[in-house]
């Protein structure tokens, strides 16, 4: 009998360690995973804060900053004059807190799935250029 506590003792304490380093793993790993996936269906250049990820399977970016990728701050833009590059701002999207929401097993598989998005105090900036 006292082989068999020690057995599932054992294995108790070897999954127990197994996943506190998969979440610490995670921990890490995640933060970037998420803002790759915001930069690729954004089409921008990101930069964030701090990334903070919780147990619950959420992620919380703070000071979020989407910037477009190809602005006419660039020397090569043919489009823009001279006087209005210096005015030009290419933030499209600064927040203050952004909390990301995802299913808890599809973080496990490194394949995150949205469930949710919450963003307070934040700054949306829309432009439309009509070309002739």
């Amino acid at each position: 009998m006292r082989k068999v506590r020690k057995r599932w003792i054992f294995v108790f304490l070897t999954l127990a360690v197994f996943f506190v380093l998969l979440f610490l793993f995670a921990s890490r790993a995640l933060p970037k995973i998420a803002i790759a996936k915001i930069a690729k269906l954004t089409d921008t250049k990101i930069e964030a804060g701090s990334v903070d990820v919780n147990f619950n399977g959420s992620v919380l970016i703070k000071e979020l900053v989407l910037r477009t990728e190809g602005s006419p701050n660039a020397k090569e833009s043919v489009f823009w004059a001279p006087e209005e590059t210096e005015k030009y701002n290419d933030v499209v999207f600064r927040a203050r807190a952004v909390n990301v929401h995802f299913y808890p097993m599809s973080l496990l598989a490194f394949r995150p799935k949205l469930k949710g998005l919450s963003i307070s105090d934040f700054i949306f900036n829309l432009r439309y250029a009509y070309w002739i």
